[in-house]
């Protein structure tokens, strides 16, 4: 019987919104799982119960990133090792590795190889295979050595690249381990690089739960409009509202200049789903702050309001929220970067800029049969992110 450990950092997040999501899909087919991780939250959420983890991670983020850089760099993050690898009994089982930065340095992952019967590395994002940055931006030096990294001081770079070094030597030894990826950029990225050529890489999307395969409900809010006014709103989602990647200044610049175009015909509104600075209240008093949903069935109905998803983020792997709300109907327009992480086909419109996206958001607030024709072609991208069927590629894959 295939026993398999899902590793990740915290069930918060993507990555261990994944997790979470595949143990249980798979325990109910038959495969005994089991998620480890050290936290429900993120890292500032947890401090007092990591406080090693969180003082290398402030080292990181202040000391070692030059001020300019505005990505998450994982270099110096460490916690007590023996807090998994003592505890977890993982010989001649299936350990699938999400988001593990800061859990394991590479003799803790020659250890995982040689005791597991296979492992499965996701990328949710590049730091499997950089020597620390999160999202390289354009930089293309982690496809040969992380050599002179642009995102560190002069200080750290050696340290960036014999830590890349180490981390592909160690994956080179491996004789049982298999990439994955939902994003088909980084899949294409990994095989291009000296490194990955030899590597066994698959894309492998991420699941959707069947909460959110449903209609979205009529909304009041929406049938309260006067005359000929009605109601469209504009959703934006992020774990962190802040997080500089997801570009939330220049969607809520977007929001107002439909907001402008419309006003006095349609009310447009702003609804932003995640964890926000209470200075963005004062700063942007015309958009709805929902919070983080502390329950799926509070985010499905956090969805549920939205009329399109506006996603301008700056760098992606492969954002749930997309296909989330695609599995409701709800069509989405999207940066150049993030339709290029979705390998988005004719699901969603993509575009290269703040202006593109208002022009877009025009269009489908015109255009009825346009919004309609792409509900109907988000249903029917998303069924192949259905649980059943992303659970069971990944059984196939630790077979």
């Amino acid at each position: 019987m295939i026993e398999v450990f899902h590793v990740t950092f915290s069930q918060s997040g993507g990555a261990g919104k994944i997790a979470t999501r595949l143990a249980k899909a798979q325990e109910e087919m038959g495969i005994s799982t089991e998620v480890v991780c050290l936290t429900d939250k993120d890292v500032r959420g947890s401090w007092y119960r990591l406080p090693i983890l969180t003082i290398t991670a402030l080292v990181d983020f202040f000391i070692v990133r030059k001020n300019g850089s505005k990505n998450l760099f994982t270099l110096f993050r460490k916690t007590m090792r023996n807090q998994i690898l003592n505890k977890y009994n993982f010989s001649d089982k299936v350990v699938h590795l999400h988001w593990y930065a800061g859990l394991f340095n590479s003799e803790d992952l020659d250890l995982i190889f040689n005791r597991a019967r296979k492992v499965i590395i996701t990328m949710h994002d590049m730091w499997p295979i950089t020597g620390g940055c999160h999202f390289s931006d354009e930089c293309t030096l982690y496809r040969s050595s992380c050599s002179g990294c642009p995102q560190v001081k002069k200080p750290f770079r050696n340290k960036v690249s014999k830590t890349y070094k180490q981390k592909h030597e160690s994956f080179q030894r491996s004789k049982n381990l298999v990439f994955t990826s939902p994003g088909l950029w980084l899949c294409e990225e990994l095989k291009h690089s000296n490194f990955g050529q030899h590597l066994k890489t698959f894309h492998i999307l991420n699941p959707v739960d069947k909460d959110f395969f449903v209609d979205p409900e009529p909304d009041n809010e929406k049938m309260q409009g006067n005359g000929t006014e009605r109601i469209f709103i504009i959703g934006f989602c992020a774990n962190d509202v802040s997080e500089p990647r997801k570009n939330f200044i220049e969607a809520y610049q977007s929001f107002l200049q439909v907001r402008e175009l419309y006003f006095g015909k349609t009310e447009v509104k702003f609804h932003v789903v995640g964890r926000f600075s209470k200075d963005y209240l004062n700063e942007y008093p015309l958009a709805n702050f929902l919070g983080k949903m502390n329950t799926q069935s509070d985010l499905v109905k956090a969805y549920q309001h939205f009329d399109i998803l506006l996603s301008l983020s700056k760098a992606e792997t492969y954002p749930n929220v997309v296909h989330e709300c695609a599995a409701m109907g709800i069509p989405s327009v999207l940066s150049r970067i993030n339709a290029h992480s979705h390998a988005s086909g004719n699901f969603a419109v993509t575009v290269d800029s703040a202006e593109k996206a208002v022009d877009a958001i025009d269009q489908l607030i015109k255009d009825s049969n346009l919004y309609l024709d792409l509900q109907t072609k988000c249903k029917s991208y998303v069924e192949k992110n259905k649980m059943e069927v992303i659970a069971k590629q990944y059984i196939d894959l630790y077979r």
